[in-house]
């Protein structure tokens, strides 16, 4: 279950590592401008890397291991499926308040109406998820939120966006 965690933990690392590098590239018009969305352009302009996506997503996951709990983003078919769950009956509840509320932001921002910028990276995922289906579900031991499409292309980008996994180390 840890290993769950630090794979999380490893994306969002990941995308607060990365995104310095791209964002300069982004401002002065590199090679990365040029494939870059209006929204990535603006928020590589932008003094401050503060997001709104990125807090919602790192308040989401420190609430859920708060609880007990794990948050797991894998790659299916037709898109991803993120699973976030704790196996204390008595902090359900908990999870699925942290993964609902994150989802309200999701939903929040694919509507533009969420309060703040988002960083480059998000931009980009956004600019995704906007073309795909996304559904929410309770469980009884937490919540399931899907990200799907029937285009092959736009799959193929939901499966780059996800964690990849470390491989097991040979003993």
């Amino acid at each position: 279950m840890r290993a769950r965690f630090q794979h999380g933990a490893f994306a969002i690392a990941t995308l607060v590592v990365l995104a310095p590098f791209v964002a300069p590239q982004l401002a002065a018009g590199g090679p990365a401008a040029s494939l870059a969305s209006e929204c990535e352009k603006k928020a590589a302009a932008r003094p401050t890397p503060e997001c709104v996506s990125c807090d919602a997503s790192v308040s989401c996951l420190e609430r859920v291991t708060a609880a007990g709990g794990t948050a797991e983003i894998i790659p299916i078919a037709n898109g991803l499926m993120v699973i976030y769950n704790t196996g204390m009956t008595k902090r359900v509840a908990e999870v699925q308040n942290a993964a609902m509320e994150r989802w309200d932001v999701t939903d929040q921002i694919m509507a533009g109406k969420a309060e703040g910028h988002l960083c480059a990276s998000c931009c980009a995922a956004r600019t995704v998820l906007m073309k795909a289906d996304r559904q929410v579900y309770r469980t009884s031991t937490g919540v399931v939120a899907m990200v799907t499409s029937d285009d092959f292309t736009l799959v193929r980008e939901l499966h780059r966006m996800a964690p990849r996994p470390k491989p097991k180390p040979t003993p």
